[in-house]
């Protein structure tokens, strides 16, 4: 029998205003990339200006590009953030989620330690981090929808990452970057299948059968 996971419904700004009633900034943390073949992971730790808020900012996954856009010119304007990444080769070192984590606590260090002293609670999308730090840490599951931090850290990483990868391609032709972005699909399989990886692609990322159409198992090995 199928267990579904449930969580409670609340509205995606009900921990900031919680935060912001008892005087305390809401700070959320989003990465990018976590499960792509090529590129960075792109972490985010971002906080709103108290009080503020627009239905522009979702899900990053759920925004067309140019509503990305249009939310990035919004969080310009109404948001404290600081971006940390963690290359490929550094994943391949490590494992991806090691790299996620540490990026993740990079960049809430880079954005607490510019901050002037306040109360903050830190919400992280799916990660725990492992550093103790002065502030209470939240991780949730969903975190892009229920928390409009979180989101608005979604939408930065995503649109980072984004303008990274798509400046790769001129590097690296070979590689449709600007439409894939470094993702799994079938046309950078087919890439890979015919030239290799790149410099940039992770090479600890085995492709397994059932994903890669052209049925090769570890391209990279």
């Amino acid at each position: 029998m199928a267990i579904r996971k449930t969580i409670r419904k609340v509205s995606a700004q009900e921990f900031e205003h919680q935060a912001w009633t008892n005087n305390t900034l809401c700070i959320g943390i989003d990465e990018a990339g976590r499960g792509c073949l090529a590129g960075p992971v792109v972490t985010v730790a971002l906080a709103l200006h108290p009080g503020c808020t627009s239905p522009l900012i979702q899900d990053s996954k759920m925004l067309s590009p140019k509503q990305r856009q249009t939310a990035l010119a919004w969080i310009y304007e109404h948001a404290w953030f600081q971006i940390a990444f963690r290359s490929a080769s550094y994943i391949d070192q490590t494992n991806i989620l090691i790299a996620t984590r540490v990026a993740m606590e990079e960049a809430l260090f880079r954005l607490t330690s510019r901050l002037t002293p306040q109360k903050a609670h830190v919400l992280v999308d799916a990660v725990h981090l492992q550093q103790k730090y002065n502030h209470p840490c939240t991780t949730m599951y969903f975190g892009e929808q229920r928390s409009i931090s979180i989101a608005a850290a979604s939408i930065v990483a995503k649109e980072m990452r984004d303008a990274f990868m798509i400046r790769q391609e001129s590097y690296f032709p070979q590689f449709s970057f600007a439409q894939h972005k470094g993702y799994g699909t079938k046309a950078h399989y087919a890439e890979l299948a015919t030239y290799g990886p790149s410099l940039i692609h992770r090479t600890s990322f085995s492709l397994s059968s059932k994903k890669n159409p052209h049925g090769q198992t570890e391209l990279f090995r």
